[in-house]
């Protein structure tokens, strides 16, 4: 399979998306915690977005290797 300029940019943007985030979950975690009694639901709701992010991002990716390798 030859790896093309698309197909290495789609997956650089789903890494740096999967980093972005996750970092921002991390972050928007840690202030609602600050203000926020109920931390421990946020995490699970945080984590449950994120991984439902990281699914969706994973499926659109592969979606956008699939189109630029018919092309």
């Amino acid at each position: 399979m030859i790896v093309t300029k698309k197909v290495k940019r789609g997956i650089w943007l789903f890494f740096g998306g999967l980093f972005l985030l996750n970092f921002a979950g991390a972050t928007g975690a840690y202030i609602c915690g600050v203000f926020s009694t109920q931390f421990y639901w946020i995490m699970i709701g945080g984590t449950a977005l994120l991984a439902f992010a990281g699914v969706f991002s994973l499926r659109f990716s592969m979606s956008q290797v699939e189109k630029s390798l018919r092309d």
